[in-house]
């Protein structure tokens, strides 16, 4: 699932990230989900952005952006959706995709046997 401006039109960020809908073309990368690892070399970079946060400070206009682009880091409403942004602005393209298994899909490989073979239970 990749969030578009239809899913929330009133973000303040799809004004500087997302000028040219569907395409998008300022996300380094497609919506991601705020509960995957991270490493320990990951830390300086949420460090500012916390403090950027904390601090209220705003993403100012960059060369080339229209004046409306702007806003205040505190205007975003939830830790999701600060990771995402702070990922377009410091144009990330590194991405960690979270595989989910279905609660009933798990309790199957936990049942599987190796005299079941390649078979799973039923």
């Amino acid at each position: 699932f990749s969030f578009t401006q239809k899913d929330a039109p009133s973000n303040v960020w799809w004004r500087r990230f997302c000028t040219d809908p569907p395409k998008c073309k300022l996300h380094s990368m497609r919506w991601s989900h705020a509960h995957p690892t991270w490493t320990f070399w990951s830390l300086p970079w949420f460090g500012r952005w916390l403090r950027r946060h904390f601090r209220d400070e705003s993403l100012e206009v960059k060369p080339g952006q229209q004046a409306k682009t702007s806003f205040s880091v505190a205007e975003i409403p939830e830790d999701e959706d600060m990771l995402n942004v702070a990922a377009w602005e410091d144009r990330a393209t590194k991405q960690w995709c979270k595989y989910d298994n279905d609660r009933t899909e798990f309790r199957d490989m936990l049942r599987w046997e190796p005299n079941m073979g390649e078979r799973c239970p039923s």
